[in-house]
């Protein structure tokens, strides 16, 4: 369990804040602010994922807390015993009288303190830390207040004013303040059972009338920790196990989520607590921020920061009266995800590097040297077998691009985040902090064919029935460049293809040719109708992927998007990226023929959140040829290029019974990863070397009619995307099953 609680300043600050009204120099009115509690957030299955943790904390009145308690008793002791000739004394003779009494009341003082240490576990010093935090905080404010009154007097009567003049008691002098926090029910009904007997007049606990408990909330993450069984006995064979693997994620909801903050100036100025309107009058806004509030800072925490947050309750409190007025506060909108949190767990335990899926194999097929682009010398910055991958993984609900799962490795758990979050910073190479799913971009590769070749053929740049030559390369003249893999590898060909048969075997050459035909202008606009180069995720920031504009007549001064660009976006190279979450809902918007944009939230209706939605208007044949073509990459042996482990003799990729995996491989070269070594802001070192392996899959039970759900998995430069890639997702859809949901 992780909680977020709020610092002493902010109790102070939210609960001792008073607004005064003051006619003729009379203190009339004081208001106090109680806080209100933090939205809930929950999972597609109501599991709890973040709430406020009622807890209490003990206010204490100022007076005990200034020592002038004390004096004060000590002052009406005396004048009870001296009550004849009271009046005819002089304030230094009552003083001196007070004075004999003094000692007896700073000893109920202190045994007060230490009781109340005894009665909450809080060790003496630190209440003593929290008590001058107080008296600096009133000194200040008193010091502000009085100059202000000052300043009125003198604008008011023309004449010079001293501080005695304006010097009546401000509204923190006169009420309580919170000195200890987090206190659960049992010591409430502790410190309550104290105050009653000093109510009911035992003489040594005088001073506990003087306290009040208050409700308090601190943000806890009850699932931020889970354990998972993992079979192992349908992984690639050198990985598996004879018995379950029980895998303990920590940080399972820690990028999704995200964390708390204090408020920044800008905070304030964004939404300030109060502000003088047109009138000239001060408006309170109860839900503005003070100094010290909390505030989401990344992750749906951040995201819906303004639904989570409730309103202050208040109360006014008439001191001539001691009448009050009181206005209850007002929770923030719970917030349900649509992401299943079992889910997500078991595919973050799979993730594990432990198991072996996430690190590097002697079986992946990945060099371990540098290519012609880097030289031909071995290269350290190349995944090595042994080294973990990064990556990402999502889960999407076809029919209604909800996300079901998506998960970041490497990621960090909120226990490292408060013991140890140096590690997570400086670990500036892997990025444990980056939610890889929707704030990193990568070229896409292959796995933009089938969407090409639907696009293409909406567009009549291909005829369904027409086959296109594989010749091994684009340009004899040119045989080093625009190659088929199948030619770069061993020389050979595919020879004529019709469209599904390019998509299973992945010819370069075929959609080489379709996004010369479709031409630069229609392709990038099919790209944008696919949803890439705009923000993609409902109830999280991300980042909008990119897309070349489109510019008729590039000149130097104008670089933009060439025509001959088309040829290598055809194969989901060049200035074409995404993030793992956009690949996944162009798949989906491909199987159903609408793009719906993919949102994490499932009552995001009720909380004002707008989606996006068109139609893509595909030729339906167009997209059954595409359909046809990942389920033969996945499952026709000798034509697929998602079917196999080549380096395990074959070995299937996709083994869960009864159902249906129709799949993409893809292989993108990447640009080497650059990182700042120095921490100075500025990239300066290369960190790794390689191609992305990608895998995306339309999952179905068989007999289903249409594709149930979408899952898509980057590695970053692990190599190859069927033997890399296809195993994860492969388990992915084991856990689907497991879970219930195929």
């Amino acid at each position: 369990m992780a909680t977020e609680g709020k610092s002493a300043q902010v109790k102070l600050v939210e609960l001792a804040l008073v607004f005064l009204i003051v006619l003729g120099g009379v203190l009339l009115v004081t208001r106090e602010f109680v806080p209100s509690r933090r939205g809930e957030i929950v999972d597609r299955h109501g599991r709890t994922l973040a709430r406020d943790r009622l807890s209490y904390h003990v206010n204490v009145h100022y007076s005990l807390i200034s020592g002038r308690w004390a004096y004060r008793q000590a002052e009406r002791h005396a004048m009870r015993e001296h009550r004849r000739r009271w009046p005819e004394l002089s304030r230094r003779e009552r003083d001196r009288l007070a004075e004999r009494y003094r000692p007896q009341y700073e000893r109920v003082v202190r045994q007060f303190w230490e009781d109340l240490a005894m009665a909450t576990g809080t060790p003496l010093a630190e209440i003593e830390s929290h008590k001058n935090d107080v008296l600096l905080r009133v000194a200040q404010i008193r010091g502000s207040v009085i100059a202000r009154r000052m300043q009125r007097e003198r604008e008011q009567y023309e004449m010079p004013v001293s501080s005695a003049n304006v010097a009546q008691p401000i509204g923190e002098e006169v009420m309580g303040h919170p000195v200890v926090f987090d206190i659960d029910r049992d010591v409430r009904r502790s410190i309550e059972a104290l105050i009653a007997r000093a109510e009911g007049g035992e003489a040594d606990l005088a001073a506990w009338q003087h306290v009040e408990v208050e409700p308090d909330a601190r943000r806890e993450y009850p699932n931020t920790s889970v354990t998972v069984a993992i079979d192992t006995s349908t992984f690639p064979t050198p990985l598996r196990q004879s018995e379950p693997v029980e895998v303990t994620v920590e940080g399972v909801d820690t990028h999704l989520l995200g964390r708390m903050r204090s408020i920044w100036r800008e905070d304030r100025e964004r939404r300030p607590f109060s502000r003088r309107g047109q009138d000239g009058e001060r408006e309170v806004d109860l839900g503005g921020y003070l100094p010290g509030d909390m505030i989401g800072l990344s992750g749906i925490e951040e995201a819906l920061e303004d639904q989570l947050r409730g309103l202050r309750g208040e109360r006014i409190i008439h001191l001539d009266t001691l009448e009050q007025e009181p206005l209850d506060p007002v929770p923030g909108r719970d917030v349900q995800l649509t992401v299943d949190v079992m889910l997500q767990a078991r595919i973050q335990a799979l993730m594990d590097p432990e198991l072996g899926l996430l690190t590097s194999q002697p079986w992946h097929g990945q060099r371990d040297e540098s290519d012609e682009r880097y030289g031909v010398d071995p290269d350290p910055r190349w995944v090595q077998v042994g080294d973990a991958l990064n990556g990402a993984a999502v889960v999407l609900d076809v029919s209604t691009s909800e996300v079901l799962a998506a998960v970041s490795q490497p990621g960090y758990s909120r226990d490292q985040l408060e013991n140890d979050a140096s590690s997570i910073w400086d670990d500036r190479l892997n990025r444990p902090d980056r939610y890889r799913v929707t704030h990193s971009v990568y070229p896409p590769g292959s796995t933009v064919k089938p969407l090409v070749l639907a696009a293409a053929a909406t567009e009549g740049a291909y005829d369904l029935d027409r086959t296109l030559e594989c010749e091994g390369m684009l340009d004899p003249d040119n045989p080093n460049i625009m190659r088929c893999w199948i030619y770069r590898q061993a020389g050979g060909t595919h020879g004529p293809l019709l469209g599904d048969e390019a998509v299973a075997r992945s010819c370069n050459i075929f959609f080489y040719k379709l996004g010369r035909t479709l031409g630069g202008p229609d392709l990038v606009r099919w790209y944008g109708r696919f949803g890439l180069g705009r923000n993609a995720a409902v109830g999280l920031s991300d980042e909008p992927g990119s897309l070349p504009r489109w510019h008729p007549d590039v000149s130097s001064r104008d670089p933009g998007f060439s025509r001959s660009e088309a040829i290598f976006m055809g194969i989901g190279q060049g200035r074409v990226a995404w993030t793992p979450l956009q690949a996944a809902a162009s798949y989906a918007a491909m199987a159903k023929g609408m793009y719906h944009q993919p949102t994490f939230i499932r009552n995001g209706d009720e909380l004002g959140l707008d989606r996006h939605q068109w139609p893509l208007d595909l030729d339906p044949q167009a997209v059954d040829m595409a359909l046809r073509g990942l389920d033969m990459g996945a499952n026709r042996r000798g034509v697929g290029t998602a079917v196999g482990i080549t380096m395990l003799q074959g070995e299937r990729i996709f083994n869960v019974p009864g159902v249906t995996v129709m799949a993409k491989s893809g292989t993108a070269q990447a640009p080497p990863t650059r990182y700042d070594s120095t921490g100075d802001g500025r990239p300066d070192a290369i960190g790794r070397l390689g191609s992305h392996a990608w895998c995306i899959a339309l999952v179905k039970p068989e007999g289903a009619d249409e594709p149930r759900y979408v899952v898509a998995v980057v590695l970053e430069h692990a190599g190859s995307g069927g033997s890399v890639a296809g195993p994860v997702v492969n388990q992915i859809v084991h856990a689907l099953k497991e879970e219930g949901y195929l």
